[in-house]
């Protein structure tokens, strides 16, 4: 992991541990050679690759030397019916947000609420024009 934070590569699983879920009843497969195997559980899955200690690596605790964890745990979900939003979908998203902050700008300021809504101002976060002192 510490190569791939580095130079920026992807890093590759050394194992997966799927949990499919149906009607409150949890079930965990794990892919071996290309065969689903069932486990008991994703701890089972993982066996001891959960606290393998790494060789290299070595951290001070209580004034002695112990080695971290060889493998990090990471969580990741899957919905099989994800579908990315179309260019069309997310301009027509943007438009409403825009113009939703429009009026909100509008409503914060009732005098030039017209010139708000006809000209599309909106304030930038950012620097602000008042002066604060310390």
């Amino acid at each position: 992991m510490d190569r791939c934070r580095r130079s920026g590569e992807k890093p590759e699983p050394a194992a997966s541990v799927f949990t499919a879920e149906k009607g409150g009843e949890r079930r965990h497969f794990m892919l071996i050679d290309g065969q689903p195997k069932e486990v008991a559980s994703w701890e089972e899955g993982f066996g001891a690759m959960l606290t393998a200690p790494d060789p290299d690596r070595t951290v001070e605790v209580k004034a002695q030397q112990v080695h971290l964890h060889r493998f990090g745990l990471y969580w990741s979900g899957y919905d099989p019916e994800y579908a990315p939003k179309t260019a069309e979908q997310l301009a027509a998203a943007r438009v409403k947000r825009e113009e939703k902050a429009v009026e909100k700008e509008a409503l914060r300021n009732p005098l030039f609420a017209d010139v708000i809504r006809a000209e599309g101002f909106v304030r930038r976060k950012g620097k602000s024009n008042r002066h604060r002192s310390v």
